[in-house]
């Protein structure tokens, strides 16, 4: 989820240790963070756009589905954790183990 927040950051504290990727001690921690942080990168020029859209004409880079798609019913239903970034890009995190029966919209 945290690769497609606006700002992202890696925090220090003395006490926890170094947080950068390339400090994880597994390997599936470092690769998790490699694809999120490739993923995040993917993203920026469409993020910047959105920026730089909303300096100018006012809006919001999270949006209800229901603002762009007002006339289809189904985007206020059962629809908890689904967004839109910008007008184009629709997002869902999987926020749990989905187990093969999870359903994503």
């Amino acid at each position: 989820l945290a690769s497609v927040y606006p700002l992202s950051r890696s925090y220090y504290n003395t006490k926890f240790g170094e947080k950068e990727a390339w400090a994880f001690e597994k390997e599936e921690y470092l690769e998790a963070a490699k694809n999120a942080l490739t993923l995040r990168l993917s993203f920026l020029r469409y993020f910047y756009t959105i920026f730089f859209e909303i300096s100018q004409n006012g809006g919001s880079f999270w949006r209800p589905l229901f603002f762009e798609f007002p006339e289809d019913d189904g985007t206020t239903k059962d629809i908890e954790h689904t967004f839109m970034i910008g007008k184009a890009l629709k997002f869902t995190p999987v926020l749990e183990p989905v187990g093969g029966n999870g359903k994503i919209m």
